[in-house]
């Protein structure tokens, strides 16, 4: 399993696809950042739910420092998953879009280790991701505003704890995506299906708000939406954030025992 990874993880080294991902996530934190200090900008404050209740303050009234921007940064990791499925597609679907599969099958590797083998790989990779994500995005807040001082009591705690628990439910994408790929073995596919996965949910319940305001709880099951809770940990009422856990543990579960289900009995294309 370990020969996979490295296999895996050198084909991806000297590709440029890893960098261009990091690339667009460095370009989208400068100008976040810069953003974020001009004069005039308002941003959406929203409810448990991820619904916009009303324009507040100007940012620039606020000091937007390393300490601050890291809990901007993750009130916005919704977005983080949008950005795993490049990775999913690196380590994942390239085995099929180039036929490699059968070869490492016919090598006597079983399917359950190849699966699990891809899983690790996207695992650590969007983790390195995620870190590269934060760290950036501090540093650059810092650059221009300075860290903000001493942090105060329990700040660091209580950012670790949310990074923690958000990363459960981009697990949870992790696992979907690897399955759409074990599944569907195309790309084409792959794509769409967790693109879907992602903008479907939370726009049908917009829709449905029209019909009937208390569907509003169906959020308390969207993945993006609670992605988007767990940014305001110390908000959020403990029934929700339960939720919100519950409800990524459940993709994951469904995800990893579903895909080794139906790529065991798969017929490779």
């Amino acid at each position: 399993m370990l020969n996979i990874m490295k296999a895996d993880l050198y084909r991806i080294i000297r590709g440029k696809g890893i960098y261009i991902t990091f690339a667009i996530l460095l370009a989208l934190n400068i100008i976040g950042v810069a953003s974020a200090s001009l004069p005039g900008m308002t941003f959406a404050t929203v409810d448990e739910y991820g619904v916009p209740i009303a324009d507040v303050a100007p940012l620039h009234e606020m000091e937007w420092n390393g300490q601050n921007m890291a809990l901007m940064l993750t009130t916005s990791m919704e977005n983080m998953a949008f950005f795993l499925l490049p990775f999913i597609v690196f380590v994942s679907a390239a085995m099929f879009t180039h036929g490699t599969v059968k070869n490492d099958i016919a090598w006597g590797i079983s399917r359950s280790r190849l699966f699990i083998s891809k899983l690790i790989l996207c695992t650590v990779l969007c983790a390195a991701l995620l870190l590269f994500y934060m760290v950036c995005g501090m540093l650059l807040a810092t650059f221009i505003n300075g860290f903000g001082g001493a942090t105060p009591p329990g700040y660091w705690s209580n950012l670790f704890q949310t990074l923690g628990l958000q990363f459960i439910l981009l697990f949870a994408f992790i696992c979907i995506g690897n399955f759409l790929v074990f599944v569907s073995q195309r790309t084409a596919v792959v794509n769409g299906a967790y693109i879907a996965f992602c903008l479907v949910p939370p726009l049908l319940i917009s829709l449905l708000l029209a019909l009937n305001q208390n569907l509003v709880r169906l959020f308390d099951f969207d993945m993006l939406s609670n992605i988007m809770l767990l940014g305001d940990l110390h908000n959020a009422a403990t029934q929700n954030i339960i939720t919100a856990i519950g409800t990524g543990v459940f993709w994951i579960v469904v995800s990893l025992v579903g895909g080794l289900v139906l790529f065991r009995k798969a017929e490779i294309k």
